[in-house]
């Protein structure tokens, strides 16, 4: 199941999972950016509506803790 939040960033939703699981801020911060970079979406980060962004939501939270 994937969760989403509308009132967080796409970062803050990528990075809710690294949160939870206690991953210091800066690691965390480190780890999307690679993330939305592998996906080709470095850009994305800071937008707040995931469903305007024309991709796929399942892609950008399943890779939370990998």
């Amino acid at each position: 199941a994937y969760a989403l939040f509308p009132n967080l960033t796409v970062a803050e939703n990528v990075a809710f999972g690294l949160k939870v699981a206690g991953m210091p801020r800066a690691d965390r911060e480190t780890r999307v950016a690679e993330m939305l970079a592998l996906i080709s979406l470095p850009d994305l980060g800071g937008r707040a509506k995931l469903e305007k962004l024309g991709v796929s939501v399942r892609t950008l939270i399943s890779f939370e803790g990998h």
